[in-house]
């Protein structure tokens, strides 16, 4: 049985549709980092055979040693606009920034979980 209630819902989905489509005409400017400051910014050093990665900074000689975490987001920089990367294309050489997860294991270097990991190539 066609309703009212019906032909609203059915308009509406069309109308988000094409104006998501058409009358935006704008790419998704992608992802920001977030607001409060990051824990630690360095340069990556190095990589385990576990795959974390070893983040040297200029406060901590030691550096820091990240380990991932399901929750993990990793952001790339592609000329000033931050896209979504997998933790796979953190590379030697690379600038970050690194905001935590939880607790920082105080060693040398010390270990911390990433929550997100800001990333300039290189």
């Amino acid at each position: 049985m066609f309703s009212l209630a019906t032909a609203c819902r059915s308009t509406l989905a069309v109308a988000c549709v094409v104006g998501a489509t058409a009358c935006g005409g704008e790419e998704p400017r992608g992802k920001t980092v977030p607001p409060n400051s990051p824990a630690y910014t360095g340069r990556i050093e190095g990589r385990a055979p576990d795959n974390r990665v070893l983040l040297r900074t200029e406060e901590n000689e030691c550096g820091v040693e990240l380990a991932q975490s399901a929750r993990t987001e990793v952001l790339i920089d592609r000329n000033g606009t931050y896209v979504f990367g997998r933790w796979e294309d953190i590379r030697l050489g690379d600038g970050a920034a690194v905001w935590i997860e939880g607790y920082v294991a105080q060693s040398c270097p010390e270990q911390a979980l990433a929550e997100v990991v800001a990333v300039t190539p290189g």
